[in-house]
């Protein structure tokens, strides 16, 4: 009883999965993440750049200015499988991603 317990103390505290998305040189890298279908996740933004972007993916109803030198954190429902497209609207002819979702 006390094992059983235990675990579900741990799986109640989990975490969900993050993944991390860096900002640099007007691009994203890595451009493309997979993510798991049905389970909620985290996605880290990270802007190196000394200048500011807005990512933003319409799908997945997110929109933030990051400014330089920061991080933004945003925590995404579970989803069906499928691509979803994020990109910077500062730099959109080379800050473009995908999340896929399998």
């Amino acid at each position: 009883m006390l094992l059983s317990l235990l675990l579900f103390s741990n799986l109640a505290f989990a975490e969900d999965p993050t993944f991390k998305i860096e900002l640099k040189n007007r691009t994203m890298n890595p451009n493309v993440i997979e993510v798991p279908a049905n389970t909620a996740f985290t996605i880290e933004v990270v802007n190196t750049d000394n200048t500011a972007e807005e990512f933003e993916s319409n799908s997945l109803k997110i929109e933030k200015i990051i400014p330089p030198k920061r991080t933004a954190k945003f925590k995404v429902k579970p989803l069906t499988p499928g691509e979803y497209d994020v990109f910077g609207e500062f730099h959109m002819d080379t800050c473009q991603g995908k999340v896929i979702v399998k």
